[in-house]
């Protein structure tokens, strides 16, 4: 319905069963909303464990990212962690590469200078590679072989493939498998272990270390803690292997057929009684019993603290954060808590806990973060009062709440205690924001043009570009709703050029969202399937009732080239009409946030005009909507205040007759 966030009920997705999940929470079936999951669902590089960290969790290593430009936007704020600062090195890709694939023979050659040019030789390269050379079909392991040949290192791929996000093995495995692949068969030691877990160690105070002990496992390997190579090749001496996160099950397989190394698989859990049958089902394997009363009590104590601080909490608990949020939100109501939302994206593993919640909480609302009529979410009538995860703080800021993502990875009877402290530490407080951004790509600078007028924005990717937007090219994002979505490509759309599928999406979202005009915007993948957006634009016009702009960028230039093209497409299609010009009208054309870092100047550009010159200033895209821009013609004259907008200047100069001036920073005058 138009106007109202979608949801469904536990009661209801468990009578529609695992082979019924609604398509709203199916990301394929639509666009993509730019919610906070954006970030962790769709963009493997952008924040916290991503491909392009867990790709250098060997000691050591080095990592070379091949891509064009957007692509690898999300590494700047990455690499500014001291950890990481001298490990990033990147190859640029442009159209030149992707037409010839030039570029993979620069490879080798670019593999040699960085370790010539480095005090220390790395102990392994890791060279992380787009959804470019997945469209391209890229043999990344013969170019690593010819990397090793040059060098004498080891050298390895990282598939950052968002299009294969949802397939059988997504990103995050190939680079597990990749990680552990050097590790050679060597004797073993029976009083070994290695943990497969979330490239971060598990908190310090973890029962599971001191369990282990007392079976009397006298070395625990983590990859996260290795001091350096030499320490990481002792890994292969385990004698059994810990699964804490399903994402390594392919490489623990790997390595039980490699190395002869069998592994046993435990979950996260948030649930007590469910902890301690987990933690006495690996003693049975291990031949021995754990004292486990001692660590249950000490958590359920935390719970009872966290009880008297906050005794009516009522949770929405969202997806991104350390946990699964339907177990962690059954965990919560076993507790005696109340749970009134939970955001999550579903899949046949969430039905595990779906018959509980049913039961205990039949009327809980699941939100699908990414479907497009969250936009329209409402928390009034919520009832929530705390929430947990980053995506659900975004839904309540005037809640308390707790991101829980943190690197250091709970678990285990700590795990909850830790969370119940934490949350008894945020009652009170008011949700946190983050703000950040220098140099975005192009496709980011078109959508800082659109942001505010009112439309349908759909970037035309596989989810990684829109994770850049979202997640720290578009300050306003934070703080004003903005119908921003991914396309959410997959292979199979751009193996075929399905762009049947997207005109699809986009008559499905204009159904759901109230809008004044759709508008594409390009990205390295449609750019290497040559899409011609003039078709596409003419094929959406049929079923769309909305005027349809284009935006051909891709990802390979800066924001300015974005806001260039989206500039003169705004005013090509809407500042149509001819109006009577009014001496006291001015118009400002070129300010975004890419721009002007200040998010207020537009207001002080508008009081400056209006008290030192008696005339109203119209900053186009900020704060003056598409209204204003039909009405261009109305100006006296235009004030052109970046190059982005130079071009549009002299459209309108052209076809309007304005005059035409240009200024650099004059709002500081």
């Amino acid at each position: 319905m138009r106007g109202i966030a979608y949801y469904c009920t536990v009661e209801e997705l468990q009578k529609r069963g695992r082979d019924g999940i609604p398509e709203q929470f199916r990301s394929n079936t639509h666009l993509i909303y730019s919610s906070p999951a954006t970030l962790a669902f769709n963009s493997p590089g952008a924040e916290g464990f991503g491909v392009k960290r867990a790709g250098l969790a060997i000691p050591d290593s080095i990592m070379l990212i091949v891509a064009p430009g957007c692509c690898g936007r999300n590494t700047s704020m990455i690499s500014s962690m001291p950890q990481y600062e001298d490990r990033f090195f990147y190859l640029t890709m442009d159209e030149t590469d992707i037409v010839t694939g030039r570029h993979l023979k620069k490879v080798p050659k670019a593999v040699q200078e960085i370790c010539d040019s480095l005090e220390k030789k790395p102990s392994v390269v890791m060279i992380c590679i787009t959804c470019v050379d997945a469209l391209l079909g890229t043999d990344m392991e013969r170019v690593c072989r010819k990397a090793e040949e040059k060098t004498g290192l080891p050298v390895r791929p990282c598939y950052m493939y968002a299009l294969t996000r949802e397939g059988r093995k997504p990103p995050m495995v190939h680079v597990r498998q990749s990680l552990y692949s050097l590790l050679e068969p060597t004797k073993k030691k029976e009083t070994s272990s290695i943990f497969w877990d979330f490239f971060r160690p598990l908190v310090d105070d973890c029962e599971l270390y001191d369990l282990l002990h007392s079976a009397g496992i006298k070395t625990i390997h983590e990859i996260s803690r290795c001091r350096d190579f030499e320490e990481y090749k002792t890994m292969s001496e385990a004698n059994f292997n810990l699964v804490l996160h399903q994402e390594s099950r392919f490489a623990a397989e790997d390595f039980n057929d490699r190395l002869k190394i069998p592994f046993i698989e435990l979950r996260r859990l948030y649930q007590t009684d469910k902890i301690q049958n987990q933690y006495q089902a690996l003693a049975s394997v291990l031949g021995i019993s754990f004292e486990l009363d001692e660590y249950r009590e000490a958590t359920e104590q935390g719970i009872e603290d966290f009880r008297k601080v906050c005794p009516d909490a009522s949770f929405a608990v969202g997806e991104c954060m350390n946990g699964d949020p339907f177990e962690l939100a059954l965990a919560l109501l076993k507790y005696g808590f109340k749970v009134p939302e939970i955001y999550g994206t579903i899949t046949a593993e969430n039905f595990v806990y779906m018959k509980q919640l049913a039961l205990l909480s039949p009327e809980t609302r699941v939100f699908s973060n990414m479907e497009p009529t969250m936009i329209y979410y409402d928390p009034a009538q919520s009832g929530v009062n705390i929430t947990i995860g980053k995506d659900a703080l975004y839904y309540h800021q005037d809640c308390p709440g707790l991101m829980w993502n943190q690197d250091e990875q709970p678990y285990g009877f700590a795990g909850v205690r830790r969370l119940f402290e934490a949350l008894k530490e945020v009652a009170g407080m008011r949700g946190l924001r983050k703000y950040l951004t220098p140099f975005a790509p192009d496709q980011s600078g078109a959508v800082s043009v659109l942001f505010e007028l009112g439309g349908i924005v759909v970037i035309c990717d596989a989810g990684g570009c829109t994770g850049n937007v979202c997640g720290f090219d578009e300050p306003r994002w934070f703080e004003q709703k903005s119908a921003i979505f991914s396309a959410g490509l997959r292979d199979m759309d751009a193996i075929l050029g399905r762009d049947d599928r997207l005109v699809a999406k986009l008559a499905d979202v204009v159904q759901k969202i109230d809008a004044t005009f759709v508008a594409v915007i390009g990205t390295p993948v449609p750019a290497v399937i040559a899409t011609d957006y003039l078709a596409l634009k003419r094929m959406s016009e049929k079923k769309i009732k909305l005027p349809i702009l284009t935006v051909d960028t891709d990802g390979m230039e800066l924001y300015d080239k974005g806001e260039e093209k989206a500039f003169l497409e705004l005013f090509k299609i809407f500042a149509i009409e001819k109006y009577q010009a009014e001496e006291d009208r001015i118009g400002i054309l070129g300010m975004t946030p890419q721009d002007v870092s200040d998010l207020d100047a537009a207001d002080k550009i508008r009081d400056l005009y209006q008290q030192k010159y008696g005339k109203q200033a119209v900053c186009y895209c900020m704060g003056d909507g598409l209204e204003e821009i039909r009405e261009a013609s109305s100006v006296s004259r235009n004030i052109v205040v970046s190059p982005a907008a130079l071009m549009t200047a002299k459209y309108l100069e052209k076809h309007l007759g304005h005059r035409m001036k240009f200024t650099i920073r004059w709002w500081m005058n």
